[in-house]
């Protein structure tokens, strides 16, 4: 079955260390999965992947990685986005109003749904 649906975010990595300690083969098959763009086709999807066990253990050992979400139907908006110690920031580069000083840092699953939320109404409405 064909799924028709259209995505609503994009994630990928902008960047990482990779001289950084050994990597296990499932961190290492992650990392090649989320060097090619990635889609979800709802929040809830995106951020159940974020606070998932692969990846949290991912981020964990190494939390320099860096990685781009975007919206599907506004390419040109994007959000950095990085993970470190449980806290998730997010970091508007292109200040589209969505968060005070263009960065956020969310705690928890519903934060992070919450103002991915906020900055979809934003790029949408621009």
């Amino acid at each position: 079955m064909v799924n028709d649906q259209i995505p609503v975010l994009t994630l990928v990595i902008k960047s990482y260390d990779s001289s950084k300690e050994a990597l296990s083969t499932k961190h290492k098959n992650l990392l090649d999965t989320l060097s090619t763009l990635c889609s979800f086709l709802s929040i809830d999807d995106f951020c159940s992947f974020v606070y998932s066990d692969n990846f949290v253990s991912l981020m964990s050992s190494n939390p320099d990685i860096r990685f781009e979400i975007g919206s599907y139907l506004e390419h040109e908006s994007t959000l950095e986005f990085t993970k470190q110690k449980g806290l998730v920031e997010l970091t508007d580069k292109l200040a589209t109003g969505s968060f005070i000083d263009n960065s956020v840092v969310c705690s928890n699953s519903d934060e992070l749904s919450f103002n991915l939320n906020k900055w979809l109404l934003n790029v949408h409405n621009m």
